[in-house]
């Protein structure tokens, strides 16, 4: 089986030094590496054309993006660039996740003691780990949906589950995911204009409904421990969060799921404490209503409330 493997960059030349030095350690190389520069400023591009020609175990495959086009524009293009090449498996990640040096090879054995789980799967995840206390599993990466009444409640995979050989899943982040070649030529690529939040989420869903997906828990990625980007002050990023789950449902779950969902962020955006959220969590369901996606004109990098000024 060959492993392909896609990393998004965008300002993080030191983490992605020591990213691409993992991939370079596995005991199970992958076939290729192909690193998506998100239009970096800190020297990433030139280091990486420097990286590309030295002697590598794999292929080293670089793409310059001429713009920022965020980490859902930058996933779908290393993708779309990757179905062009050879390979039976993409392992997706972002540049501040190193994977163990066993994490290829562990999916490896498992696809060759689980023949028939592997035949029928669209997806292998592994364990996404604490970076500072690798002994620790982040769940959030892991989750399950359950369809309700009115709703569709998400949970993270209960962590005594990661104590089994192999679980299934609904829901995986793009850190440590390997996807079939066949998946994505069926399922299809990621939203590429989302510009940033639920990219995977949304894929995801289209990935499952192709076969289930799996996690392999003995395969293990470290990723940083990071709180919540929804907490804290008013963020230019919390506009994604809202427009973008709406897309989501309008797109995979229509009718009463994404009628309540609506409901809930007419309810958050009205019961909001300040004028300034209430009049950016409008905005963001007003376009998702209008089917707009890409970076909006006003609630971009750099942008900073009012509050924070």
């Amino acid at each position: 089986m060959k492993i392909g493997a896609v990393i998004v960059t965008y300002n993080r030349i030191e983490e992605l030094r020591r990213c691409l030095a993992a991939y370079e350690a596995q005991t199970l190389l992958p076939a290729f590496v192909l690193v998506v520069d998100n239009c970096s400023t800190d020297g990433t591009g030139a280091w990486l054309d420097e990286w590309a020609a030295g002697p590598l175990p794999f292929v080293p495959l670089v793409h310059h993006l001429d713009q920022n086009y965020g980490g859902c524009g930058g996933f779908y293009r290393g993708m779309e660039a990757a179905m062009h090449k050879e390979f039976d498996w993409l392992w997706i990640a972002d540049d501040d996740a190193f994977p163990a040096p066993d994490a290829l090879e562990k999916l490896a054995e498992f696809m060759q003691s689980h023949p028939k789980e592997t035949a029928g799967c669209s997806a292998l995840c592994a364990a996404v780990m604490d970076r500072e206390n690798p002994g620790e599993v982040i769940p959030g990466h892991r989750r399950r949906m359950k369809m309700g009444l009115l709703n569709i409640p998400e949970s993270a995979v209960p962590l005594s589950e990661y104590a089994k050989p192999y679980f299934v899943l609904d829901l995986f982040s793009y850190v440590g995911t390997a996807i079939k070649k066949q998946t994505l030529e069926t399922a299809g690529l990621p939203e590429k204009d989302y510009f940033i939040y639920y990219d995977d989420s949304e894929h995801s869903v289209r990935v499952r409904r192709a076969g289930p997906i799996y996690c392999v828990p003995a395969s293990r990625i470290l990723h940083p421990n990071a709180p919540p980007e929804n907490h804290g002050p008013l963020k230019w990023k919390d506009y994604y969060s809202i427009r973008n789950v709406l897309l989501e449902y309008q797109k995979n779950f229509p009718g009463r799921y994404y009628a309540m969902r609506l409901v809930r962020c007419y309810a958050n955006a009205l019961l909001s404490k300040t004028a300034e959220r209430r009049t950016m969590y409008l905005e963001a369901i007003r376009e998702a209503r209008c089917g707009h996606k890409g970076l909006h004109p006003v609630y971009r990098p750099g942008w900073v409330s009012k509050a924070q000024k």
